[in-house]
């Protein structure tokens, strides 16, 4: 199933850019609340009974910030036509949504304690980083 409708991609060049100036900065928020969260995750992976809260609070302000960033337009490479705009909004909603899934494999790993699937996802996580990251360049 398509995590974005088929009429979004028919959609006039206004809809997949930024409303305002205030919705980039918001995006921008979100984006540095990830990338700080990647780094304080990687800080208390160690153990996770010990650091089982502060890495549950990271992880639920990286999920907050992935859901508010999922919201937000993203500002496409210059010059693309306007389906490329649009092939990029659902490129950059797809990479949102697996960074999502991984932080909730996160969080269940910590709650459950279990530091080999909580390794697993945080490699998946900074693999899912790179992709997103990529998106952004390849078009």
């Amino acid at each position: 199933m398509p995590l974005v409708p088929a009429h979004a991609l028919r959609a006039e060049s206004s809809a997949v850019q930024p409303t305002s100036a205030q919705d980039d900065t918001a995006l921008q928020e979100a984006m540095s609340v990830l990338q700080k969260g990647h780094r304080g995750i990687k800080k208390r992976m160690g153990d996770l009974v010990v650091n089982q809260s502060a890495l549950l609070e990271i992880l639920s302000g990286m999920e907050s910030a992935t859901l508010r960033a999922m919201g937000k337009t993203p500002y496409g490479p210059e010059g693309l036509s306007e389906k490329d705009n649009a092939l990029f909004l659902v490129a950059y909603r797809q990479e949102m949504a697996k960074l999502l899934v991984q932080i909730l494999a996160l969080q269940q790993a910590t709650w459950q304690g279990d530091a080999q699937a909580f390794e697993a996802a945080y490699t998946e996580l900074g693999s899912i980083k790179k992709a997103g990251h990529a998106v952004s360049r390849d078009f």
